[in-house]
């Protein structure tokens, strides 16, 4: 043992003095790039060129200051060798000394942290982080859809109409990992930004392991009571057994999703956008071969629907494991750091409660819905269906860009850079406005046989686009919505965030029992758009109100901690 102890830490000796050495040949190629002369690097001279020529810039004000040094083959190759050096001693430190405090990938973590808080160019780090976001949550909502798309030519309407009524139990779970991640993303990206790393440790394992427990518990509750579940969210006769089989199935890994989006946002916090990318396309790739597989060759219908969802899901979460190992030196779920501090997780539930209470009310909407529209027949299930898997293509999207935004602007505030804050929320309104209007003119464009891929009935490809056109008609209002009811929560203002997440249920529920009465199942499609614009205003004006909140909790903030300094002083003054 004391052998392999030694071993391990001749090879960190070693590859500390490699890096060094690294370093220095990369500070000679600088150095040569910024004198501007060609051929091999210039060790002593260029070194003393460039040092020279940087002081008399710093002296003279008139002048500008030196360019940034160009890039060469040689420092490129140099920096990169660093990075696998230096990735090479945190795996032999982690070995050395589980669960230490080492700050993985420490040259990398700066300049993160010196981007999020200098780079002043917001649109730019937005569409940095947004883009890649937006794309692995359009890439992660294929299941739905693929599932669909084979589901409606390989097993019927039936099926199709079972994937329907299910998507309220897919939205609760839904609801339960936005929760957790939700929760978890504030928090995490605050410590970061006050550079508290044990602290953000401690959070994204307690979270994690909150997140497993409660999915599974959750999980075995609706196994038990499966068939009354399934009758009271619209589960007619003619769908119950395809919709029993498919439900069953994916529950037995009913963990996977909620916790997965816990350690999606893990990654978040600190701007791994591309690796939520590549996450959401291991799983979407994953689950369309395995749909062609289950579905069309081996003929299993909706059960093999369901397999190649379980699948595609367990493999993206076990990748996205792989890539928080990599990113914070340890594993979600390491144990050493777990820490089941009330406080904690009570400020968790209460920062994140909010996002799963507006995601309830999109199950509790479609819980209405179904159940409004099944004495219209499986036609019309089928068909709100079909709408709903375009709509969660729509949603997820505008969520992606949404999450750009949230990670910068819970940094910035635990660094309390308020400019750069308001100029990021209006960068984000621009950007999710964009993505609104967008899905709006798509949806009302859309002819019937556009929906030909889901399905040949073409009496359900007419329920699908009047559905479509008049639900989703305030998509811009709900693009406000989910932005600026996010922002309340990304600053920790959690009064505000339940009040506007209250608002949005206290107006879509009433109107499901006013609205279908006059208008029949024309009003049953109207709730939504109702429910957006003022749920969309409210988050409108809560979020004014807290932007003029943050100066004035800041200043009591340094008040409190000032006197409270000023108290210890006395303290201490009178001992002595």
């Amino acid at each position: 043992m004391i052998d392999k102890i030694k071993s391990k830490q001749h090879k960190i000796d070693a590859l500390d003095k490699k890096i060094a050495e690294t370093e220095t040949k990369l500070s000679k190629e600088e150095a040569r790039l910024q004198s501007g002369k060609k051929g091999v690097m210039h060790t002593e001279t260029a070194l003393t060129e460039a040092k020279l020529s940087h002081e008399e810039s710093e002296l003279s004000k008139t002048e500008k200051p030196p360019k940034a040094p160009r890039k060469s083959l040689v420092h490129w190759y140099l920096k990169r060798k660093i990075k696998k050096l230096k990735k090479q001693r945190q795996q032999y430190f982690l070995e050395l000394h589980p669960g230490g405090d080492y700050y993985p990938d420490e040259h990398i973590a700066e300049e993160s942290q010196k981007e999020l808080l200098d780079d002043d160019n917001t649109a730019k780090l937005l569409i940095k982080l947004a883009v890649p976001a937006m794309a692995g949550n359009l890439m992660a909502s294929m299941y739905a859809l693929v599932d669909s798309i084979f589901l409606g030519h390989f097993a019927g309407s039936e099926a199709l109409a079972a994937i329907g009524v299910y998507n309220t139990i897919n939205i609760m779970f839904f609801a339960m990992g936005n929760t957790f991640a939700m929760g978890l993303g504030p928090l995490l990206s605050i410590s970061l930004g006050k550079k508290l790393y044990k602290n953000a440790k401690n959070e994204l394992v307690t979270i994690s392991y909150t997140a497993l427990f409660v999915s599974t518990a959750v999980s075995i509750v609706f196994l038990i009571f499966l068939d009354p579940i399934l009758t009271h969210i619209g589960a007619v006769p003619e769908i119950m057994h395809e919709t029993r089989t498919f439900t069953r199935v994916v529950l037995f890994f009913g963990f996977v999703s909620p916790t997965n989006s816990v350690i999606m946002a893990i990654l978040r916090s600190r701007g791994y956008a591309k690796r939520n990318m590549y996450v959401a396309f291991i799983g979407a790739s994953l689950n369309i071969a395995l749909d062609a597989v289950f579905i069309v060759w081996f003929k299993w219908g909706i059960l093999g629907a369901a397999i190649a969802t379980v699948t595609a899901q367990s493999c993206a979460f076990i990748t996205s494991i792989v890539f928080v190992k990599q990113t914070y030196g340890i594993s979600p779920f390491y144990y050493k750091y777990l820490k089941f501090d009330p406080k904690m997780i009570g400020r968790m539930f209460a920062v994140g409660g909010p996002s799963g209470l507006k995601l309830l009310t999109m199950a509790t909407a479609t819980l209405f819905t179904n159940r409004d529209i099944s004495k219209y027949g499986v036609a019309t299930l089928a068909a709100y269906g079909i709408v709903n898997r375009i709509v969660t293509v729509a949603f997820q999207v505008m969520v992606g860009a949404n999450s750009g935004a949230q990670p910068i602007i819970s940094y910035n505030y635990g660094a309390r850079r308020i400019d750069r804050i308001n100029r990021i929320i209006r960068d984000a309104a621009i950007l999710m406005g964009a993505v609104g209007i967008g899905c709006t003119v798509v949806f009302m464009l859309l002819p019937p046989e556009a929906f030909r891929t889901f399905t040949p009935d073409k009496n359900i490809m007419e329920i699908t686009r009047t559905s479509l056109r008049i639900n989703e008609s305030m998509f811009l209002m709900f693009s406000m919505f989910i932005l600026f009811s996010t922002f309340t929560q990304a600053v920790g203002y959690i009064t505000e965030s339940w009040i506007v997440a209250v608002a949005k249920l206290a107006v879509n529920t009433p109107l499901y029992f006013i609205l279908p009465r006059f208008w029949g199942v024309l009003g049953v499609w109207a709730v939504m758009p109702f429910t957006d614009f003022f749920s969309g205003l409210a988050a409108i004006i809560t979020a004014v109100v807290v932007l003029r909140k943050i100066p004035k909790r800041w200043a009591e903030q340094d008040k409190l901690k000032s006197q409270e300094e000023q108290k210890s002083q006395e303290t201490n003054e009178s001992a002595t």
